[in-house]
């Protein structure tokens, strides 16, 4: 299993990557396809998961260690999606790079 995020990376995984452009998209490529709507699921969850302590208690934690570790998994549950939406926006790319380049020859 992964490390907590530090401290430090509070907040690195708030917003997510750029998407490809449409023009860049092989939408013919069924694994591009199946990408796109897998990372939509992903950026459903990721939308989710930004309001995920105050989303989780009806009200605030009377403990300020149970603040901390909400805000602990809050960043693991968004670098998480962020790293798969960076992942997916990657291979989206290069598939549509290989069938662009597969009906060109």
């Amino acid at each position: 299993m992964r490390s907590m995020p530090d401290v430090s990376e509070y907040g690195r995984w708030g917003v997510l990557p750029d998407d490809p452009s449409q023009r860049e998209l092989d939408l013919d490529d069924p694994r591009v396809a199946d990408a796109l709507n897998r990372r939509t699921l992903l950026k459903r969850a990721h939308r989710a998961q930004l309001s995920y302590p105050e989303g989780f208690w009806v009200r605030p934690p009377q403990n300020p260690a149970q603040a901390e570790v909400a805000q602990m998994w809050r960043n693991m549950l968004l670098r998480r999606s962020w790293e798969g939406v960076a992942y997916i926006n990657g291979c989206v790319r290069q598939w549509s790079a290989e069938g662009r380049g597969a009906r060109s020859a």
